[in-house]
């Protein structure tokens, strides 16, 4: 890694940080399971909740049981269903999944990470 490279990412680091401190988080995602870095990451950077909001399961290790998420059931069997999917995930959310962004972020103050549009 270049120096500047170095403090590229010590700037990111620390914008990012700034942001996520003391605040809760959502991280829309195209699969629940592929967010694990990405919850660790916040969590290290003080984010107080984070709640994972993901057009299906996907693969690979499962989250953390304490971990929240909503799950919005989409089954894509190929890439190009898979990237519309999440392109429109949070279109048409059901009234219970409303119900638990409302419970994770009642005053609506979340930082949202994620989305396509």
């Amino acid at each position: 890694m270049e120096p500047s490279d170095a403090a590229a990412q010590e700037t990111i680091e620390r914008v990012v940080r700034a942001g996520v401190a003391g605040r809760a988080v959502v991280v829309l995602v195209t699969a629940v399971r592929g967010a694990g870095p990405m919850v660790a990451a916040l969590n290290e950077m003080g984010a107080v909740r984070v709640l994972v909001v993901a057009a299906g399961e996907g693969t690979g290790p499962p989250l953390d049981g304490a971990v929240r998420r909503i799950g919005l059931g989409h089954r894509a069997t190929t890439m190009t269903q898979e990237v519309l999917a999440a392109e429109t995930m949070t279109d048409e959310l059901t009234a219970d999944q409303h119900a638990s962004l409302d419970a994770f972020d009642p005053d609506r103050t979340a930082l949202v990470l994620g989305g396509h549009r």
